[in-house]
């Protein structure tokens, strides 16, 4: 801690030295044994390293290294301790924010959550995970329309089959089917293969439209890659009864 305090006190006043250079260099190499460690499945001895690390030198890629394996392993409360101290470091640092927020997503905290997910993408713009992840955390909330809005942005950055398919049921479950139907023509060239919940929720949004057609051809798609779902057979019934 002693000399934390005096490498923090000397990295203020624009003092280097080879003392200094010494210190920053042993947190750095405490930091490369543990992702050597990690590489090797050594979790254990990883975390010992990591903690030198934050210990020497309260190094920002060893707390977010420690607290991505503290988010990983489920040991929130460590992760989220490891993540303020990081952010209050170093407010600009990588992927900082997006990690947090993961962390209080997974803890249930999803309104915080989609703040440091904001915080992300303003740093970020291009960083599509975080606007993949703030659309969880509104759909949990029920907030269906702001989910299809940061799926849509996602999908504009990186697209993706998984969150094609949570965009087009964002839609339906927001009531704004003739969205759902639009944004499924432009995202079917783009899937990589069949899925079922991307078929799925174009049918019900094609039904809930009145395009039985489109509704029929999607939804038996659908069925034959989950024969189980109560949905699909239902709608598929009420377009076998009209």
């Amino acid at each position: 801690v002693e000399t934390r305090k005096v490498l923090n006190a000397a990295k203020i006043c624009n003092v280097r030295s080879a003392r200094l250079f010494e210190v920053e260099a042993r947190g750095k190499f405490y930091v490369d044994k543990g992702m050597a460690c990690l590489n090797k499945v050594r979790k254990d001895s990883a975390i010992v390293y990591f903690t030198m690390a934050v210990d020497l030198t309260e190094s920002s890629d060893a707390l977010i290294k420690r607290g991505n394996y503290y988010y990983q392993t489920g040991k929130l409360p460590e992760a989220l301790n490891d993540l303020n101290r990081l952010i209050q470091l170093d407010s600009g640092f990588q992927n900082a924010y997006y990690l947090r927020g993961k962390i209080k997503a997974a803890a249930g905290n999803y309104v915080s959550a989609i703040n440091d997910f904001k915080e992300q993408f303003k740093l970020f713009p291009e960083f599509w995970e975080a606007y993949a992840a703030c659309g969880n955390a509104a759909f949990a909330l029920q907030q269906y329309q702001s989910a299809c809005n940061y799926y849509e942005q996602c999908n504009l950055l990186h697209f993706t089959d998984s969150i094609a398919a949570k965009t087009i049921q964002s839609c339906y479950e927001s009531h704004t089917y003739k969205r759902g139907m639009q944004l499924s023509v432009d995202y079917k060239s783009k899937m990589g293969q069949e899925n079922a919940m991307f078929l799925k929720y174009t049918g019900l949004c094609s039904f809930l439209e009145g395009d039985y057609k489109l509704a029929e051809s999607t939804l038996s798609d659908a069925y034959k890659l989950i024969p189980n779902d109560f949905e699909c057979s239902y709608y598929l019934s009420k377009i076998y009864l009209i």
